[in-house]
């Protein structure tokens, strides 16, 4: 019996987009209007389900109210966010493997900057 495959995130999002939307990035191309588009759609529903995460648990410090965590919903709805931000990594053609290496290299940067001493300040890293 062959091992079992680990599993992907971004190559089963490239999937269920071809699989259940027909959206195949590789047959339609990656143009910039196309990749634009893309990321104008998925960022702005990532935004609108985070507003939804934000319902399911009591996040105003002022409130007298009693504090909660849906912690089901919570989980959902930020699945819900990743696939939408998957959909933007897909269109920017970014594969799991340049994604680990790229996230690998900006924890180390956060590291090193905490080590230093860092202090937030405007601008571009």
């Amino acid at each position: 019996m062959a091992p079992k495959r680990r599993w992907r995130w971004l190559e089963s999002t490239v999937a269920l987009q071809r699989d259940a939307y027909d959206h195949d990035w590789e047959a339609i191309g990656r143009t910039d209007r196309r990749v634009s588009r893309s990321i104008k759609d998925n960022l702005w529903a990532a935004v609108v389900e985070i507003g939804e995460v934000a319902r399911e648990f009591s996040w105003k410090s002022w409130s007298a109210g009693k504090p909660f965590v849906n912690r089901r919903r919570v989980l959902e709805e930020v699945v819900d966010v990743l696939h939408f931000l998957a959909n933007v990594l897909i269109a920017l053609g970014v594969s799991d493997d340049e994604l680990e290496r790229e996230y690998q290299r900006k924890q180390e940067v956060n590291r090193e900057r905490q080590r230093a001493g860092y202090v937030a300040r405007s601008g571009k890293e």
